[in-house]
């Protein structure tokens, strides 16, 4: 999806991993270091690339584990289909607008 291989990211350091995937995107790293105190983030990026655009929503939980310790669940989800199919509704609507005032 991104062009990237899974070789570049597992085993790799969190604020690596973020500037592998986000191009040294700083909120990230401060939305992480943010989630250790219990603070939740979240955000939509875009992307283009393959002929096409792409929208994910990434959300930062805090997350408690099982020896106690703070940490962090990074969710990232593609939401280009939501954003394709509301484009497509918007040009409807305008074309059944246009039709209604003729």
């Amino acid at each position: 999806f991104m062009n990237i291989r899974r070789r570049e990211i597992i085993g790799q350091k969190v604020p690596n991993t973020i500037n592998i995937i986000f191009n040294d995107d700083s909120e990230l790293l401060i939305a992480m270091q943010e989630a250790l105190s219990g603070k939740d983030f979240s955000k939509e990026y875009f992307f283009e690339g393959f002929g096409e655009k792409f929208c994910l929503k990434v959300k930062i939980k805090p997350t408690t584990f099982e020896d106690g310790k703070n940490g962090a669940t990074i969710i990232i989800k593609n939401m280009s289909g939501r954003l394709n199919a509301e484009k497509t509704l918007r040009e409807s609507e305008k074309k059944f607008q246009k039709l209604l005032k003729k």
